[in-house]
């Protein structure tokens, strides 16, 4: 049983550095994109309203570093990555959608993993 536990834990280690390494690679690709390009128009990237800042602290930014994070310490970096979209959903619950809560996928392994640790 204690193998079974091993084999389990190694694959959603790999499992969760793989997902989180792609959503990582992803996000910071998008990220630098939408900084650095010209999709916002001649005025560049502007937050009109407080609620755009913290939608863009939530989401990229808070998930970016969440996964950062969980490279060191699994479960608060999986943590900090599904908080933040969590918090982001409560406060624009049109971003329901299955295109978007995949995102949650690699903060939840994280999660499930680090709190798998410290049992």
């Amino acid at each position: 049983m204690n193998e079974q536990a091993t084999i389990g834990q190694r694959t959603l280690a790999w499992l969760s550095w793989t997902i989180g390494s792609l959503v990582l690679a992803f996000l910071l690709f998008m990220l630098v994109g939408h900084l650095t390009g010209d999709a916002n128009g001649p005025e560049g990237m502007r937050f009109t309203s407080t609620m755009d800042l913290v939608g863009f602290l939530l989401f990229p930014v808070s998930t970016i570093l969440g996964l950062l994070v969980a490279y060191r310490t699994p479960l608060v970096g999986g943590l900090i990555a599904m908080i933040g979209i969590l918090v982001l959903l409560c406060l624009r619950p049109d971003l329901l959608v299955p295109e978007f809560l995949w995102l949650l996928a690699p903060g939840l392994l994280y999660a499930i993993r680090g709190w798998l640790l410290r049992r």
